[in-house]
């Protein structure tokens, strides 16, 4: 229930809050390995909603600091290719949330081109909303 405080607040400020990135991480990996009672699950996608909010948040911590977002690399990542294997919409929308991070924070290797290969994918994609999705990520 506090992170729309807390995506509020960091996301107009920052640089106070750079010691809650190891939370965020922590809290993440929780949800993505059903850490959650199943009452948040939609779709077997666990607490989608509150994925991307983490994501948002992370994305705010990690802009232009490499200590903050090397923390926050792996948790990314992992996201990224549990949510692109469900196939349906909800996972399409935390695959973009993840690029969208991936693009804030700064910038890793790997992880940009996990980011080029997802965008890749959606334009491929038959699916007139999944190549737009594509495009956005582009733009990105």
């Amino acid at each position: 229930s506090t992170l729309n405080y807390f995506y509020e607040v960091i996301s107009k400020d920052a640089t106070n809050h750079k010691d809650l990135v190891s939370s965020f991480v922590v809290i993440l990996k929780q949800i993505i390995d059903h850490k959650l009672v199943k009452d948040y699950d939609y779709h077997r996608l666990p607490a989608p909603w509150i994925q991307m909010r983490l994501l948002q948040i992370l994305s705010f911590l990690g802009k232009d600091d490499q200590n903050a977002s090397e923390g926050m690399y792996e948790i990314i990542g992992l996201v990224l290719r549990r949510s692109d294997d469900i196939g349906i919409n909800i996972g399409y929308a935390i695959v973009y949330q993840c690029v969208r991070t991936i693009c804030t924070i700064y910038p890793q290797n790997h992880l940009i081109e996990l980011a080029s290969n997802t965008i890749s994918r959606f334009l491929q994609s038959k699916s007139p909303n999944l190549r737009c999705i594509g495009i956005n990520g582009l733009s990105l």
